[in-house]
Parts: C-alpha cells; sequence; structure tokens
C-alpha cells in the first residue's frame, strides 16, 4: 500500500514522492538557522539573560518584534566556527541626535571588528537604523583556523541620558543594537 503522499505525487499535484527527491543535486538546502543576538528572541527560555549574548548590552526594551538593546560604547559577541557560508549581520539604530545633544560635533562611527581586526565602518551624520553585512569570505578569512571569532560592535562617541536630557539615567549609551547573528 502507498502512502497518501505517494498518491498525490502519482497524481501530480506533488513534484517529489515522500521518499525525496530522485536526484540530490536538485534537492533545495536546508535553511540554516539564524545564530547569535536578537533582541526580539525569547531569552527567559533560551538559558542566560539577553545581555549576555551580547555583552555590554542592557536589557532589550521595546514593543515585540520591535525590540532593541542599548549598549555602552562597544559590545561583544562570540561565535564558534565553522561558518558554512554563512554571513554576519549587525542590525540597529544610530540615534544621532542624541549624540548632538551631548556635544558631539563630528560624525558618529559604528566600526565592526572581528577577532579584533576592523572590518566594517560605518559614518552617521542623522539618526538611522542600520543593517550591516560582513560577507562570509571575510568572515571565514577573520576568523582563520580559530575554532571562534569574536565579534565586537564599538562606536566613536557615548552619551549619558541624565546629563543630555534629563531624568535619572546614568547609563552611558551610544547606539541600539536588534541583531548580531550569522545568517
Amino acid at each position: 500500500m502507498r502512502c497518501h503522499l505517494c498518491i498525490i505525487a502519482a497524481l501530480g499535484l506533488l513534484a517529489e514522492a515522500c521518499d525525496g527527491p530522485k536526484d540530490p543535486a536538485k534537492a533545495p538546502a536546508p535553511a540554516a538557522t539564524p545564530v547569535g543576538y536578537d533582541a526580539n528572541s525569547d531569552f527567559k527560555d533560551a538559558g542566560p539573560a539577553a545581555e549576555q549574548h551580547l555583552k555590554g548590552s542592557y536589557p532589550p526594551e521595546g514593543d515585540a518584534g520591535a525590540r532593541a538593546a542599548w549598549i555602552g560604547r562597544s559590545a561583544v559577541a562570540t561565535f564558534k566556527a565553522p561558518f558554512a557560508g554563512r554571513s554576519l549581520v549587525v542590525s540597529g539604530w544610530a540615534p544621532y541626535s542624541l549624540h548632538q545633544k551631548s556635544g558631539l560635533k563630528e560624525p558618529l562611527q559604528i566600526v565592526v571588528r572581528l577577532n579584533g581586526v576592523d572590518i566594517s565602518t560605518r559614518t552617521f551624520t542623522s539618526d538611522a537604523f542600520f543593517d550591516i553585512r560582513i560577507p562570509n569570505a571575510d568572515l571565514v578569512k577573520a576568523a582563520g583556523a580559530a575554532p571562534t571569532t569574536t565579534v565586537e560592535v564599538v562606536t566613536s562617541h557615548g552619551f549619558i541620558p541624565s546629563q543630555t536630557l534629563g531624568g535619572a539615567d546614568a547609563r552611558e549609551l551610544s547606539i541600539k543594537i536588534s541583531k548580531v547573528e550569522l545568517l
């Protein structure tokens, strides 16, 4: 007796029968699960608190699906090799206007470092969302034979909300990070 999928396949409603594609080369590649820090993840079930996944960050803030974590002047995430065709993505928001209110005259810079080497620099002269992508080739080159890769996000300036905006928040903040992930 044949299974229901085989019958549907025989009727031409499925491209392949239930035992998989006849030609393995035509089989779709499994989708890679993102690895790393996502401020929209539910860290209650994932073990350590969110700020431990991205050292140097504060707990995520915001509504579900639009959460992000403030960082100080830098934050660090560590990934294990191999990177199997993945690229690195660092996403967030650069609030340049808040830096200006604290006295910043020059542009705000965000530098992404891999194992201590600057690999990407972005410059901001206005508030902006950012999505910094590091291609797999650059990621593999920076990692070399090391079993782990350290990703550091460094900013050129920070501000203290209580001094800039008033209130009681005395943390030094720079940017908000929503993701540091391998995709």
